[in-house]
């Protein structure tokens, strides 16, 4: 398997973590305990139970299952809910419930980013701005900065039709 030797030689172990598979199966995990604790809240029938058991396992991958069942399915997310299943058998049916392969690969992603910097540095501008206004209740700074963006994308279509603009009068 291929590795860069660009990431060994300057990225820190740190940073080398935030993009590893492992980091990336974990954040699965943590992203499928969310799914069905919302889930529950909402009424569908997932127990306590299942939720523990789901919990208990999350930081310890069985990757050796996962790796067998992707040569099979060749689907490495299918692979990791069917190994996850097998630690957590009481909690086999609500795993992934509901959910598209994309729901772990794009929240992964962002989360993934967004982790990448210290102080926050790497994060999205949509996901500061979803985050002032719904998680710290701070609707000013979203509003504000929803209209900067807004503005700026304003500018940027603008240049875009002025140059082609230019281009038909030149």
């Amino acid at each position: 398997r291929y590795q860069s030797p660009l990431s060994e030689r300057y990225a820190s172990k740190e940073m080398q973590y935030i993009f590893s598979p492992d980091k990336k199966f974990r954040t699965w995990r943590r992203l499928w305990i969310a799914l069905a604790e919302t889930e529950k809240e909402l009424g569908l029938p997932i127990t306590d139970e299942q939720i523990e058991e789901l919990k208990s396992h999350a930081d310890d991958i069985n990757y050796d299952v996962a790796k067998e069942r992707e040569r099979l399915v060749r689907h490495d997310v299918m692979s990791h809910v069917y190994a996850y299943g097998e630690q957590c058998p009481k909690a086999r049916a609500i795993i992934h419930l509901g959910a598209t392969s994309c729901y772990v690969g794009d929240n992964t992603d962002v989360i993934i980013m967004t982790e990448g910097a210290p102080n926050n540095a790497s994060t999205l501008l949509l996901y500061y701005i979803y985050q002032q206004g719904f998680t710290n209740m701070n609707y000013g700074v979203s509003s504000a900065l929803t209209v900067i963006m807004l503005v700026l994308l304003l500018v940027v279509m603008l240049l875009i039709a002025f140059q082609d603009v230019w281009k038909i009068v030149v």
